[in-house]
């Protein structure tokens, strides 16, 4: 996270931070003293757990977090603690400046023209979403064995929570890069999104494609993420040293996803390539 936000740190920027309430006590005077030109701001801490509706609740939040700043950007991007940048602010800036009006929002091409691959996450209830994650062993393997039922009984009773939606849905990357207007349009849908979306599994990579994609500004949408992930080595793939030259000859802003007990030596080297850049202006 330090390297990400030393790469990051620039007086055109701002940064907003979310760190999960199940880290406990973080001394977030560490990270301030990563940033030396941009502001930097901390949201709301919230219990974030995988696959559950928590997860878009933190998105919206930091939305909502930067939205409402008297500042209004040009694009908001979303990145996660195990992503790294791969250019300079200098560099992002001038490329968005190039795209302003455009928001980069990827869907899943082998989701495009089938929803039946992921209408499951979100046509049924998963009630035990937030809590299933919390515990571990036999505790851990009994609520999971609840929600199946509770999911068979769902099936068996032909609930469907999106039959009167008309099933228009779409699925994608969960990392954007969006504009003001597509922010603002987001945030608007807030009450849409808590209702057909909660209790729901792994929406995450459903809400935003759905709302940006029927909205009035899908004309303004890209269908990239500019984030370079390797889904064939992995779910996804993490990154090694080896992968360097690839990753920085992409093309894309953004990249993940990296371990430092896997490989921290891909880390240090795009630090250093970028901070280095930083240091010369480019």
């Amino acid at each position: 996270m330090k390297k990400i936000l030393c790469i990051l740190d620039d007086k055109n920027s701002d940064i907003y931070i979310h760190i999960d309430k199940k880290a406990g006590d973080y001394n977030e005077s560490e990270l301030c003293g990563c940033v030396k030109e941009a502001n930097l701001y901390f949201t709301e801490r919230l219990d974030v757990q995988w696959g559950a509706y928590s997860q878009i609740a933190c998105e919206m939040l930091l939305l909502r977090e930067a939205v409402d700043r008297d500042r209004e950007y040009s694009h908001y991007h979303l990145i996660s603690g195990v992503d790294m940048p791969l250019k300079t602010p200098k560099e992002m800036q001038e490329f968005m400046m190039r795209r302003q009006g455009t928001s980069f929002i990827a869907l899943d091409p082998s989701a495009v023209g089938h929803p039946e691959t992921f209408m499951d996450r979100i046509k049924y209830y998963y009630p035990l979403g937030q809590v299933i994650g919390k515990p571990k062993g036999i505790v851990k393997l009994g609520l999971h064995y609840l929600q199946s039922c509770f999911l068979w009984m769902q099936k068996v009773a032909h609930i469907d929570r999106t039959r009167k939606a008309g099933n228009i849905f779409y699925k994608g990357a969960n990392w954007f890069s969006i504009t003001h207007e597509m922010a603002l349009y987001v945030l608007g849908k807030e009450e849409y999104i808590r209702k057909r979306f909660s209790y729901s599994f792994c929406a995450d990579e459903i809400f935003l494609q759905t709302v940006a994609y029927r909205s009035p500004l899908k004309e303004t949408i890209e269908n990239d993420s500019l984030r370079c992930i390797d889904w064939e080595r992995g779910m996804p793939y993490v990154f090694r040293v080896e992968d360097f030259d690839m990753i920085v000859n992409s093309g894309e802003l953004f990249a993940r996803k990296f371990s430092t007990s896997v490989d921290e030596e891909i880390i240090d080297r795009i630090y250093d390539s970028l901070m280095e850049k930083k240091r010369l202006g480019e």
